[in-house]
């Protein structure tokens, strides 16, 4: 940031933003009388970036990754299980993880839930999995990559599947 005081109106500062040599904006307040003009009440602060100089200035850090689409269907199923409170979330996933095979896409959290419909000292933690290949998947297969799933986090952290 480098500061810069107008010289016609004592009131205004502003600080230019730069990257290396470029000035990429300027961040600043608003001098009273362009406020009054405008029916400004109280102090305004204005910020303007050169979005196109940002983009051209970024673009050699930018990795562009795109994966062609499947054209087989994915297969999506959920999981709730309860497990105790104090069984950290990111080793269920990284359980979840290592224990699927090379058909489980992607998995994420997308509940937790600690109250009166779970056990006291316990929590529900609900799971999406994502199961895909260069094929169309059974259900069979998916039903068997899930229970081996859930009979892991029986095994290592204690989790129970929620009905």
């Amino acid at each position: 940031f480098e500061p810069v005081y107008e010289e016609s109106d004592v009131s205004s500062l502003r600080l230019e933003i730069y990257s290396g040599e470029s000035r990429i904006g300027v961040l600043g307040r608003v001098t009273d009388s362009i406020a009054k003009s405008f029916e400004l009440r109280g102090n305004v602060i204005f910020l303007e970036l050169d979005w196109i100089l940002i983009s051209k200035l970024a673009a050699p850090f930018i990795r562009n990754q795109y994966e062609p689409f499947s054209r087989h269907p994915v297969v999506d199923r959920d999981i709730a299980v309860t497990v105790g409170r104090n069984v950290a979330v990111g080793s269920i996933l990284d359980s979840i993880q290592s224990v699927g095979s090379e058909l489980l896409r992607e998995v994420h959290v997308f509940d937790l839930y600690e109250g009166d419909q779970v056990e006291s000292g316990f929590k529900s933690v609900a799971f999406a999995l994502t199961f895909g290949s260069n094929r169309t998947l059974r259900d069979e297969e998916v039903d068997s990559e899930v229970e081996k799933i859930v009979s892991s986090l029986d095994q290592n952290h204690g989790a129970k599947l929620r009905q």
